[in-house]
């Protein structure tokens, strides 16, 4: 049986599950976003919540671009840490973010930031950067017909090519041809 809170949070699960790349308008982006941070809160007062609803929130986090993410309770992280610091890379996502800089919103030291991080994140804080600033970018592809230069400046790439090298070594093509098969639909 579940709780009520339980209860909301598998009632919201259709929402949450919608695909935010085939999700047509930037309110409807943004209402998604909005519904996975309310889920994702839900979690931190629920506890140890039942396999149903961890699948929701694994999906909540997925929404987030936090795809890697462990289930609360199992992290060396406290949630307050690890949402200070994935809401500074996101804030700060144009411009080059240091692991020393992330540890300081964690109140931690960078080494034991470091393996922290990795532990609850499953990929190392770097990586988690990167990755932020590659979804960003392919947002930025597949809604705008903004210039590489610009996208690449935009999501704190140091220039170019450097943007280039990054999103083809992680996506599999150059951001000029992912853009120009369809905006990224097919592939993202």
């Amino acid at each position: 049986m579940l709780n009520a809170p339980e209860a909301a949070v598998q009632q919201q699960h259709l929402m949450v599950d919608v695909d935010l790349a085939e999700a047509g308008s930037e309110a409807v982006r943004a209402e998604m976003f909005s519904l996975a941070r309310a889920v994702m809160a839900l979690a931190d007062e629920l506890g140890r919540p039942s396999p149903a609803v961890k699948a929701v929130l694994d999906r909540a986090r997925f929404v987030l671009g936090q795809q890697d993410c462990v289930p609360s309770g199992d992290s060396p992280l406290a949630p307050w840490q690890l949402r200070r610091v994935l809401a500074h890379v996101e804030r700060h996502i144009d411009r080059a973010i240091t692991i020393p800089e992330l540890a300081r919103q964690a109140n931690l030291s960078t080494s034991y930031f470091s393996r922290a991080f990795r532990q609850s994140q499953g990929v190392t804080a770097g990586a988690y950067v990167r990755n932020r600033r590659i979804e960003h970018a392919k947002q930025m592809l597949r809604d705008s017909s903004t210039s590489l230069a610009q996208i690449s400046g935009a999501c704190g790439f140091s220039d170019q090519a450097h943007f280039t090298r990054v999103f083809s070594a992680l996506v599999g093509l150059p951001p000029h041809r992912w853009r120009r098969s369809g905006r990224g639909a097919h592939l993202s």
